[in-house]
């Protein structure tokens, strides 16, 4: 059954009345009068005037969807196929054998071809994405071609690449860009170190992303109750003269926990205690990555060589600022933008496994 809604009228009371809601069931369409048509056609449908159906009638959809059998999907498809070229159709000249596709490649054919059309898409739950690409900072792998199209049809869009001309298509993904205010594709690195939230096609389509959940433990005792989240513990001793009671000792370890949660640091930035310039907040993914290709992050100390192998090496910091982005202290022009050009570069040590970094080298770099 189809709805619509009549957005002007045609002889009120006769025909169709503006505002009101008609319906077609196999064909069988009632007009105000009750004279039922039993060959209505939406789409070639017109009136003695020589004006069609859709100029008084406009479909309306439950939740945006609406169930179309395998039979109409394939003939909608093949209109699809026959009024594009291969290069302005999505499937490229490829799968497009719709009768010998089972029922849910069928479904995902369809609303490949009309994906930017909301009022043909199939009710399918895993074909609709639950993500806000604008407003969500997430990004989506699309290697691809059929993928990247599809997603950027979700935006009424085309995009702009194809995946075969991307030197590794396994890494290339699509976000939203808020100052042009359209989607843009990047490669993995770029979002990593933007800190986009990574997603498989599948997973944006699908609206899930697997998240590690946290168990909390509270034990509890006659003088102690403790609560861990698996990396903090917090805890709260009874008084001697207080009764013991589970529930509020329960309450008080909650609330403690919560506000040692709210005073810890949620950064720990690097700083030069003498010119208090900011050096970066600790443990965030740079560009550089050392000789042998491991990823740097700030506050990793590493080792720096001469090109030439002219030297025992010396001991430096991964940092970044705004104006030189992501660079290695002591040869900061040397490493801009990754380059190894003067220097190689071996990484000593993670920033995970400092706490203080005076007593690494005499430095004035201290963590805030």
């Amino acid at each position: 059954m189809r709805k619509f809604k009549c957005i002007k009228s045609y002889e009120s009371g006769e025909w169709l009345t503006k505002g009101k809601i008609y319906t077609e069931d196999n064909g069988r369409f009632e007009y105000d009068d009750g004279w039922i048509d039993e060959t209505f056609d939406y789409d070639v449908g017109h009136f003695e005037d020589g004006s069609e159906s859709s100029d008084y009638l406009e479909e309306i959809f439950d939740n945006q969807t609406t169930t179309l059998d395998n039979d109409t999907m394939i003939e909608k498809l093949d209109e699809y196929c026959c009024e594009r070229s291969c290069d302005d159709c999505v499937f490229r000249g490829e799968d497009d054998d719709f009768v010998n596709m089972t029922d849910e490649e069928l479904t995902n054919a369809y609303n490949l071809a009309f994906g930017n059309d909301q009022s043909n898409l199939v009710n399918n739950s895993e074909s609709t994405p639950k993500y806000d690409l604008k407003k969500d900072k997430i990004a989506v792998l699309c290697d691809t071609d059929k993928k990247l199209t599809e997603l950027y049809k979700l935006f009424n869009s085309k995009p702009n690449t194809s995946v075969a001309l991307v030197c590794n298509p396994s890494k290339l993904y699509v976000s939203w860009d808020s100052e042009s205010n359209e989607l843009t594709w990047d490669s993995v690195e770029y979002h990593e170190i933007n800190h986009y939230t990574l997603l498989t096609f599948e997973e944006f389509m699908n609206g899930f992303v697997a998240k590690n959940p946290i168990t909390f433990t509270i034990t509890t005792s006659d003088t102690t109750t403790t609560l861990t989240d698996g990396t903090h513990i917090t805890t709260i001793n009874r008084y001697y003269t207080d009764k013991h009671d589970d529930m509020v000792a329960l309450e008080e370890v909650v609330k403690k926990y919560k506000s040692e949660m709210e005073e810890m640091p949620k950064e720990k930035h690097l700083f030069d205690d003498e010119t208090n310039c900011d050096y970066g907040v600790i443990g965030t993914l740079t560009i550089l990555t050392d000789s042998v290709g491991r990823k740097l992050f700030v506050g990793d100390v590493v080792k720096v060589y001469n090109k030439d192998g002219s030297d025992d090496g010396f001991i430096d910091l991964v940092c970044h600022d705004n104006e030189d982005g992501d660079f290695i202290m002591g040869c900061a022009c040397a490493t801009r933008n990754n380059s190894k050009k003067e220097y190689n570069y071996l990484k000593e040590m993670s920033y995970e496994d400092i706490s203080n970094y005076n007593k690494i080298w005499d430095s004035c770099l201290v963590i805030k």
